[in-house]
């Protein structure tokens, strides 16, 4: 009963995430040495975080503790991240073959016998979306920011990637 209430909420909600999102996002400058995530189907997203690629994890380091002096709310994962199960190599019902609650979860399932079973999953399998993943700088939105408050996130967006980047 509760989802179906909430459910209902989903379509305002969503409304109001992509319009923080919009409205910040427009007032964005360009700049060398981070680069914003793009966005291949921006009506499938629900519009929470901005997220930003810097050049480098040092780069991303500075901009995530100066956004953070100033109020904003970030995060980057970094090399040094504890295990996360977003990457494939760190899902560990996948890479242990145990399911969260039934230790044959999952794995006697056609799809997966078909492949022989033999599917494996380790920490550098997949480079470039580990390295992306650990680098990435998440910017997180509120649904009930003002237009007001949206100019302003964007304006301390834009005065730190200034200070670690060049504007384009």
């Amino acid at each position: 009963a509760i989802d179906v209430v909430q459910i209902k909420k989903l379509k305002a909600t969503v409304k109001r995430f992509r319009t923080v999102r919009t409205r910040v996002a427009k007032r964005l400058k360009t700049y060398r040495g981070i680069i914003p995530q793009r966005s291949n189907d921006a009506e499938g997203e629900i519009g929470y975080v901005l997220r930003f690629f810097p050049e480098t994890f040092e780069i991303g380091r500075k901009i995530v503790k100066d956004l953070k002096v100033r109020g904003v709310v970030c995060e980057m994962e970094g090399p040094e991240a504890r295990p996360n199960w977003h990457l494939a190599s760190e899902m560990y019902p996948v890479i242990l073959k145990k399911g969260a609650t039934d230790p044959s979860c999952s794995y006697h399932c056609p799809h997966y016998l078909e492949a022989g079973g033999q599917v494996e999953y380790k920490r550098g399998d997949c480079p470039v979306a580990e390295d992306l993943y650990k680098r990435v700088v998440t910017i997180s939105l509120n649904q009930w920011y003002t237009a007001q408050e949206c100019r302003d996130l964007a304006e301390i967006v834009n005065e730190v990637f200034s200070e670690h980047c060049r504007e384009k």
